[in-house]
């Protein structure tokens, strides 16, 4: 559960890897709470997600940049 701001917008997705809540107030807290994920599907979705920002995966990503680039100055 974290608040729908800053770094949280890029790692949790909703519903899924936990929940977002938008006012630091006790009913936002609770209503996202009450939205989290079932637990049995917690850990699949969460390593799923946190592969994304890999070295495999940033390294792949950073190449395929770099020839994007390399390509389009050659022609």
């Amino acid at each position: 559960v974290a608040r729908r701001a800053g770094g949280a917008l890029d790692t949790i997705i909703e519903t899924r890897t936990g929940t977002l809540f938008d006012l630091p107030a006790p009913q936002d807290l609770a209503a996202a709470i009450e939205r989290l994920p079932e637990p049995h599907t917690l850990s699949h979705h969460c390593r799923a997600n946190a592969l994304r920002f890999s070295y495999e995966s940033f390294n792949q990503k950073l190449d395929a940049v770099i020839r994007s680039v390399l390509e389009s100055n050659a022609t």
